[in-house]
């Protein structure tokens, strides 16, 4: 007589749409104070810096957003909680050695990803200003030195938030950035009582207003993802490196790729606008880059909150090939963030030029960049639907392994 065969990994049990909800909402109050204090932080940068200055700190900010995104960090938010589910149900050790391969790759990957970018900062400020830019390029190429370290730390918070997703750990994940914008918050303060001026003309490295913003700003990222290794650990999962690529991971690198294209055809207008605004006026990448921060305060707390609720379970269920499950977590995804969205958009719409003036019309960023900022708040809000529709249907597609159709996507958008 033989005995039954057991299940090569434990499945975990779903989430039904009353607990997706319910957590939707817990992580929306995490996210909330997330937006909140992030977004006390750029106001307080904003009238603190000016909006000339604030647009060399933003720009040079950008670029470890920017990389990690092109390397490693979208890539594992839309693609490695759908392999890793897979994992988790076909292997013996529920995926635990197939994590601990795939965390060593991505740290190698990103060690060298953030020394090729601090080797390449100035060529990459000059890319993101242009040829002829009203921007201090100088200033900006002396922040990217002090912020491209950021990369390594961006990428292993999108592995760490990954893998807790996925175990249905959402807390960590949104309450971490709220500890990037504490330290953040509290770099500012003290760049506030260090005596002396920034460097302008020339620019000094060893500036010490320069160093406590630049390595401060750092140091937020650092302890983002302390917060999020710490729970990874109190869920006891092996981060010991193990080398060797198996065959998941071979396809995991088709995905990849695809991904990545994905990313850099996204990020080549993000790349022309900061062009156009830093050719336009020294304070354009400052009003470009804030006018997205407003818009990406309500889709944060909405849309990310949902995407990140409902994706470990559409992923279970696109492992599945349980497509009338796909459909409905979809249609609920879509649903929630349809109700929540429309209103939000039309309040921006309509009190945009308000919105810019309350938020930003203080210090040394004055109301005449406000003013600037709101109306461009007013004529880009509506761009939250569709920019908020794609992304629910793109998680669709990776979940069931389909990364070239956001290919066609992306082109079309651009």
């Amino acid at each position: 007589m033989t005995a039954p065969q057991q299940p090569a990994g434990t499945a975990r049990a779903e989430l039904s749409d009353a607990a997706v909800v319910s957590r939707s909402w817990g992580m929306a109050l995490a996210t909330l104070v997330s937006r909140l204090t992030g977004f006390a932080r750029i106001v307080l940068l904003a009238a603190i810096l000016g909006a000339a200055l604030s647009s060399a700190f933003s720009v040079a900010n950008q670029l470890p957003n920017m990389i990690a995104a092109l390397v490693l960090e979208a890539t594992f938010t839309a693609i490695f909680v759908p392999v890793l589910a897979r994992a988790e149900r076909d292997d013996p050790d529920g995926g635990e050695a197939f994590v601990r391969r795939l965390v060593t790759l991505a740290t190698t990957v990103l060690v060298v990803a953030t020394t090729l970018s601090i080797i390449a900062a100035p060529l990459l400020v000059r890319l993101m200003l242009g040829s002829d830019p009203q921007v201090n390029q100088p200033l900006t190429t002396a922040f990217a030195y002090l912020l491209l370290p950021q990369v390594i730390f961006y990428g292993l918070s999108s592995v760490f938030m990954a893998i807790l997703n996925n175990r249905n750990v959402f807390g960590p994940p949104a309450w971490a950035p709220v500890v990037n914008n504490i330290v953040a918050i509290a770099t500012l303060g003290l760049y506030l009582i260090v005596p002396g001026e920034l460097s302008v003309n020339p620019v000094e490295m060893g500036n010490a207003k320069l160093l406590v913003l630049g390595v401060g700003t750092t140091l937020g990222v650092v302890a983002q993802a302390a917060v999020l290794l710490i729970a990874i650990r109190a869920e006891r999962i092996s981060l010991r490196p193990l080398l060797g690529i198996d065959a998941r991971l071979r396809r995991f690198g088709t995905m990849a790729a695809a991904m990545v294209l994905y990313v850099l055809i996204s990020q080549l207008g993000l790349v022309v606008s900061n062009q156009i605004a830093s050719t336009a006026a020294a304070s354009g990448p400052a009003i470009y880059n804030y006018t997205w921060m407003v818009l990406m305060l309500p889709f944060g707390i909405i849309g990310v909150t949902v995407l990140t609720v409902v994706m470990p379970r559409l992923s279970r269920n696109a492992a599945a090939e349980d497509l009338p499950a796909v459909r409905a977590d979809l249609s609920l995804a879509t649903r929630l963030t349809m109700v929540t969205l429309i209103p939000v958009v039309a309040l921006m719409t309509v009190a945009g030029p308000a919105i810019g003036s309350a938020l930003f019309a203080y210090g040394n960023f004055g109301s005449v960049d406000a003013g600037y900022l709101g109306r461009a708040i007013a004529l880009s809000a509506f761009t939250l639907i569709p920019y908020a529709l794609v992304l629910v249907q793109l998680r669709v597609f990776y979940a069931r392994e389909q990364p070239w159709t956001p290919i066609v996507i992306i082109l079309a958008i651009t």
